[in-house]
Order: C-alpha cells, then sequence, then structure tokens
C-alpha cells in the first residue's frame, strides 16, 4: 500500500523594516536680486523635510574661499611677504609686540587714523548690534586668548566685512600671528541661521537685500547649508546682486611715489602699485605710462569697480650707474583728476664680480697649537663687492 505524503506549507511574513532618514529640499537653487543704491527687499527660502527622520541644519553666507595666514617672529613686517594683504586698501601686519595695524594707512598700532574695527564674534551674530572698536578694546585687552577666538573684521572704506580665527598670537614680542578669514557680504542678512524640522515640516528663511553703502556693479555670494541628510550634507545655492545708481568715480593711492631699492644694471626689481576706485561708479583706466624707460608698469588700461582697488607692477631696469628720476601717468575717466601721477626713483649700479680659488685648504695643527691660512677674494667687476664668510663644521 502506498502511502501519499502531504506537506504542510507554512508562510512566514517578516517585516522589513526600512532605513528612515531626513531628506532636505530647498525651493530655490540660486537667488538674484538688482537694486538701486540705498534701496532694500527680501526674498523668502523655503526649506523642507521629506524624509522620515529631523532634519537639523544650519546656514552661512559667505564670499569666496578662505584665506589663511601667518607671520612668523621677529621679521620684517614692512615686507609684503609678512603682511595680509586683503586688498589695495588694507594689509594687515604686526610690529614686535603691538596688536595688528594697516601698514598702507598706519606706521603703527597707536595712529589714530584706521580703516578697520573688529568685534568679538561672528559677523552674522554681531554686524547689526555689535560693537565694533579696535582690536585690542575689542578683545577686552586679552590678545593671549584670542587664538581659537572669531571675530568679525569690518574694513570701513569697503565696508566689507570678515570672520577671522586666530589659532596664534605670539607673546615673546616677536610678533607672530596666525589666522584664517572669509569674507561675510554686508548686503545680505537672513533672520535665521539653523533649524531642526521634524518629518514633513518646513521652515522659511527671509534673506534681506541692503544696498545701502554699495557700490555699484555685480556682487557675488554663497548660502552654505549643511545638515543631517547624509545624501546630501552640504547644499550651495549662489546668490547675485546686482546695485545700480552709482554716480561718482575717484582715483586715489596710497603711495605718491615709489622707491626702488639700488639695483645692479640690466637686473630688474619689480614692485606693486595698488590704485584705488573710492568711488560707487565702475573707473576706467585707460592709459598708464612713465616718462623713463627704465620704468615699465605691467597693465595700462583696465577696469576698477566702485569701492574697489586694483594692483599692477612697476618694473625697474636700469642701464646705466646713476639716479633716475620718472614718473608715472594714469589716464582715467574720473571727472575731477583725469590725469594722476606718481613720482618714481631708483639708482643702477655697477655689478660686483667675485672670484675666489675653491681649492680645499687642508690644515694640520697640534693641540693647543694656531695657524693661520690666508686666501684671496678678487673683485673683477665694476661694483662694490659686499661679501662675509660662514663657517660650516662637519
Amino acid at each position: 500500500m502506498k502511502r501519499k505524503l502531504q506537506f504542510l506549507w507554512l508562510w512566514v511574513f517578516i517585516p522589513i523594516i526600512g532605513f528612515t532618514q531626513p531628506n532636505i529640499s530647498v525651493d530655490v537653487t540660486s537667488i538674484s536680486e538688482t537694486l538701486a543704491i540705498g534701496a532694500t527687499n527680501t526674498q523668502v527660502v523655503t526649506i523642507d523635510n521629506l524624509g522620515d527622520e529631523k532634519l537639523v541644519w544650519a546656514m552661512k553666507i559667505i564670499a569666496g574661499e578662505e584665506v589663511t595666514f601667518s607671520k612668523a617672529p621677529y621679521v620684517d613686517y614692512t615686507l609684503p611677504e609678512n603682511m595680509d594683504i586683503i586688498s589695495g586698501f588694507v594689509a594687515l601686519t604686526r610690529r614686535e609686540y603691538e596688536p595688528l595695524f594697516n601698514i598702507f594707512n598706519q606706521t603703527s598700532y597707536s595712529d589714530t587714523e584706521t580703516t578697520e574695527e573688529w568685534c568679538l564674534g561672528k559677523t552674522a551674530n554681531v554686524m547689526e548690534t555689535g560693537t565694533y572698536e579696535n582690536l585690542r578694546y575689542a578683545t577686552d585687552y586679552s590678545m593671549s586668548g584670542v587664538p581659537g577666538q572669531t571675530l568679525s573684521l569690518h574694513l570701513i572704506d569697503e565696508n566689507r566685512y570678515f570672520d577671522v580665527t586666530f589659532s596664534e598670537w605670539g607673546q615673546d614680542n616677536g610678533g607672530s600671528f596666525a589666522y584664517s578669514r572669509i569674507e561675510v557680504p554686508s548686503y545680505v542678512v537672513a533672520d535665521k541661521y539653523y533649524g531642526q524640522e521634524n518629518s514633513a515640516k518646513s521652515n522659511t528663511v527671509t534673506f534681506s537685500f541692503d544696498a545701502s553703502s554699495q557700490a555699484e556693479g555685480v556682487k557675488n555670494a554663497s548660502i552654505v547649508i549643511t545638515s543631517n541628510d547624509p545624501d546630501e550634507p552640504e547644499i550651495i545655492i549662489p546668490i547675485e546682486l546686482t546695485v545700480t545708481g552709482g554716480t561718482t568715480k575717484e582715483i586715489f593711492t596710497y603711495d605718491t611715489e615709489i622707491n626702488f631699492d639700488d639695483t645692479f644694471l640690466n637686473y630688474t626689481q619689480t614692485k606693486t602699485l595698488y590704485i584705488l576706485n573710492t568711488g560707487d561708479q565702475p573707473l576706467t583706466v585707460s592709459d598708464v605710462v612713465s616718462d623713463e624707460a627704465v620704468y615699465v608698469p605691467s597693465e595700462t588700461s583696465f577696469v576698477i569697480d566702485g569701492l574697489s582697488s586694483y594692483a599692477i607692477d612697476v618694473a625697474f631696469t636700469p642701464v646705466a650707474a646713476q639716479f633716475y628720476a620718472g614718473g608715472l601717468t594714469i589716464t582715467s575717466d574720473d571727472p575731477a583728476n583725469p590725469t594722476y601721477s606718481i613720482a618714481l626713483s631708483g639708482t643702477g649700479i655697477e655689478i660686483p664680480d667675485i672670484f675666489v680659488d675653491e681649492t680645499p685648504i687642508v690644515v694640520s695643527a697640534s693641540a693647543n697649537e694656531r695657524t693661520e691660512i690666508a686666501f684671496d677674494i678678487t673683485n673683477s667687476g665694476n661694483g662694490d663687492l659686499d661679501w662675509n664668510i660662514n663657517f660650516v663644521i662637519g
């Protein structure tokens, strides 16, 4: 007798638990605005959470890339490599024991005329309500506590703001310091910079644009939103503000003369000239010319935006051993100063030519015995030769 096998099918339903996460969504990909100087306007942006978990986000508004700068102790603070040249208006450096100062228009920190001011805190938090003052007052005379802190820097003439985070402040009178800085636009602020949104909830951020104290032209910045959305942890939204209605063009330079160091014949020394436009309209420079052939500008025509600067190099290449007095004439569409002059001076000097017999010097001497060796250093050139000797053991 055959037995029939019977099977019992058991269906087991195992629920699949899905991975839940926040999902950020912003209703714009860019923001643009056009305002006349002095005008204001607002735009509203919505941030949604389309995910299943709480969304946590933070936002900042920046203009440009982060810049890091450091000055070593006991170096010459007047050299360009030892100053942070932010623009043609401001170059920050430090003497041996003082706070920072703008070497373009000050000789030291104690000079009363200043083009920059500081406030403790991030610009977004203090720009509208904080008290800006000199660096020593802003830190309550506690510069030793500056490393690790962020201060807001305001460049008064250009109406520009920066978040400056210090990483070093030398206390040994060597004048060292180090920081990173990033520009924060003054023409746009938000009514909130962080938030938390539950699932399927949203929030609005109002951006206020203000073209007061701005120059004519196009301004660019970025909104950077970071969040706990693992698929899109950072969103960057470009901002473009077009400002119209400028009325003035004004050329200016801190340098009224450029003095070159003594330079060997047919060698070239270069110095940088910063040309400023303190007006609120673009300034067109149509020509830059020297009345002496040994002085040559790197550029002869360009446009300088309002409340901005432009850097050109001036090269000095002497061809004779003599003093050269010259002048640089800048022609522009500044109605009050269509021609602007910079005095130039430099001296060409003859070239020295050193010769030393490079035969190794071998000396044998007993303990406590003194031996003298003579060798010749010859200058076969026409210029004076300065020399020194360093001894290397090993």
